[in-house]
């Protein structure tokens, strides 16, 4: 059988958890910073911790028809993750995972819609290998 806690308040207790360090610490930096401001009629509030970080990578394709292409092929319908859209030649990707747009730009390059030298650095973009690379002759 557990012993009473010396207070006699219990574990649970709110006016116990209030004398912690780590709570005043965190209340005195609620007031010092005041009340959030609140939303104007109208606007649009985002929710906290439901929005998934997103990560965006642009590609440039050989030109307008070629990036209607990828659009279209890259398009899946009800997937909330990973969008694609096309602003002129240019296909803006968002994702949450990395293996997405490498999956576009691979599929791109293979049907000629975007040339190698725009696929390299935006690969080397996304797998984190964009060091300058230098001739050792």
């Amino acid at each position: 059988m557990r012993q009473p806690s010396p207070d006699g308040l219990g574990s649970t207790c709110r006016r116990r958890r209030r004398s912690t360090p780590a709570f005043k610490a965190a209340w005195a930096a609620r007031r010092s910073l005041g009340k959030p401001a609140p939303p104007l009629p109208g606007q649009q509030t985002i929710p906290k911790d439901d929005t998934p970080m997103y990560s965006k990578a642009t590609l440039l394709c050989v030109s307008a028809e070629a990036a209607a292409a990828v659009v279209a092929a890259a398009d899946r319908p009800g997937d909330q993750n990973h969008t694609v859209t096309k602003t002129a030649d240019k296909v803006v990707i968002a994702y949450l995972d990395r293996r997405y747009p490498l999956d576009i730009v691979l599929w791109a390059c293979l049907r000629g819609h975007v040339t190698d030298v725009e696929a390299e650095p935006f690969i080397n973009d996304l797998t984190g290998h964009n060091e300058k690379k230098t001739d050792h002759r």
